[in-house]
């Protein structure tokens, strides 16, 4: 569910920052490079504060950030914030690439973690492909910045769902 938000967003992002926030293509660019500079940093952060926390108390931390910083990113007032939400965004929601793993890794039996590896990235990759379909269809009928809640909400099930999930 959580891919499913965030690919919904980020298939708009650009579209969003050039047609509904008036930033140049090359200011775009350079907010979403700097965007997934953020997760390269982010990614291994997260693991870190995961070993510390626990993977699902950070993972939680890491989809409500996401949560927020997509808000922040619709509501931002200036240039300065915009840049400072989508940095935030990418490194909070990479932050959660590793925990995401071993939770897979430490709930899956020894012997099948292939085949949970490999159910486990199955519903991201067919997610990455229909989440661009809803999104635009969403975009289409509301305007980009709708996108934004729409994320917002299926990641607020996702974050529920991990919540409630038995971790032990």
């Amino acid at each position: 569910m959580h891919s499913m938000g965030v690919h919904i967003v980020s298939t708009f992002i650009s579209s969003y920052l050039v047609l509904v926030r008036s930033l140049t293509v090359p200011i775009a660019s350079l907010i979403l490079g700097l965007t997934s500079i953020a997760g390269v940093v982010g990614a291994p952060i997260g693991g870190f504060l995961a070993d510390r926390l626990g993977d699902k108390k950070w993972l939680a931390v890491s989809y409500f950030g996401t949560m927020l910083c997509l808000l922040g990113i619709a509501y931002a007032q200036s240039m300065w914030s915009l840049v400072l939400l989508s940095f935030l965004y990418g490194f909070i929601n990479l932050s959660g690439m590793g925990p995401s793993s071993s939770l897979t890794a430490r709930l899956s039996p020894r012997t099948r973690r292939g085949l949970a590896f490999g159910l486990y990235f199955m519903p991201t990759y067919a997610v990455s492909a229909v989440a661009p379909i809803v999104g635009a269809l969403i975009a289409e009928s509301f305007g980009i910045w709708s996108t934004f809640p729409l994320a917002v909400g299926i990641i607020l099930v996702a974050l529920l769902v991990l919540l409630l999930m038995k971790s032990d």
